[in-house]
């Protein structure tokens, strides 16, 4: 009994210890200046804002098939200030390759939010999805089920014979 109240007490110590060293970071970091924007940080701020918006919102039907990629909006950045659209050039050609798992809701919702909005703002037959996924075997795919029963997409390729037909 003696141990395990000698190593409970070493452990009261170091939470004590690292919470008094917490307390000072905050009021070390608290009592810092604030780092002044740089001339010109707004009007930067604004016309990357007006820009994403610009090229992330295309008009279903509208949008001419090029094999110039087409910028989709994955998220937005955001600076002291203000925030922008952050895009990504998919389409005509262009690919995109994630390492991380798909069953993370976040990153889930990051592929269908993709694949909708190409699918979405092309021509019916114009936009090919073509998924590989040799390491989980098509579950990384699991979150787009809905548009493969829908004959949205093709199912993932999952071995070397698929990936290369592709």
């Amino acid at each position: 009994m003696g141990r395990l109240a000698s190593a409970y007490g070493q452990a009261v110590n170091s939470h004590r210890a690292a919470r008094a060293h917490l307390d000072n970071a905050r009021s070390v970091l608290g009592a810092a200046p604030t780092a002044a924007a740089p001339v010109g940080a707004n009007d930067l701020v604004a016309r990357l804002a007006r820009l994403g918006g610009t090229l992330a919102t295309p008009a279903p039907g509208v949008t001419p098939l090029t094999d110039a990629p087409a910028a989709v909006r994955i998220g937005e950045a955001s600076t002291a200030d203000g925030g922008f659209p952050v895009l990504v050039p998919l389409g005509g050609g262009h690919h995109l390759a994630l390492d991380t798992d798909a069953r993370d809701p976040q990153v889930a919702g990051l592929l269908r939010a993709l694949v909708l909005r190409l699918v979405a703002t092309a021509p019916p037959g114009q936009v090919r999805v073509a998924g590989i996924d040799t390491a989980a075997l098509g579950a990384t795919f699991g979150p787009l089920r809905p548009l493969l029963d829908a004959g949205v997409l093709d199912p993932p390729a999952t071995g070397a014979a698929r990936v290369a037909a592709l």
